[in-house]
């Protein structure tokens, strides 16, 4: 399966009963993207990897500013259920299916045009 780079991990997050959340997220699509479990590849910054399953599913943030965009309300939320902090520093790059990543970007490129 080709695997392209989801995203490099800034920032991270435990989530009890929901596992370890990364950050960046990203804009939802209203009807393209429906989210799901994916296998992905970590490659840490000391050259190691993993593999491991990561959830990609929409999330709703409660943003109380009216003029707030609907990217900013629905965002595809990256998280890894069976793993801890670290096991995915702070630099690690995220591999999933490139169709996966396709399917994000492409909706992400769309949205600022």
């Amino acid at each position: 399966m080709d695997q392209a780079e989801l995203l490099v991990v800034t920032d991270s997050f435990q989530i009890s009963g929901q596992g370890l959340v990364v950050v960046p997220d990203f804009a939802s699509t209203a009807s393209e993207w429906r989210g799901g479990a994916e296998m992905a590849t970590i490659q840490r910054p000391d050259g190691s990897s993993l593999v491991s399953r990561l959830n990609l599913y929409t999330a709703h943030f409660n943003i109380p500013d009216p003029t707030a965009p609907l990217e900013s309300r629905w965002r595809i939320v990256p998280t890894f259920p069976e793993l801890k902090a670290d096991d995915v520093p702070i630099g690690s790059r995220v591999l999933v299916s490139k169709v996966v990543v396709d399917a994000i970007r492409g909706y992400e490129a769309s949205a600022h045009q």
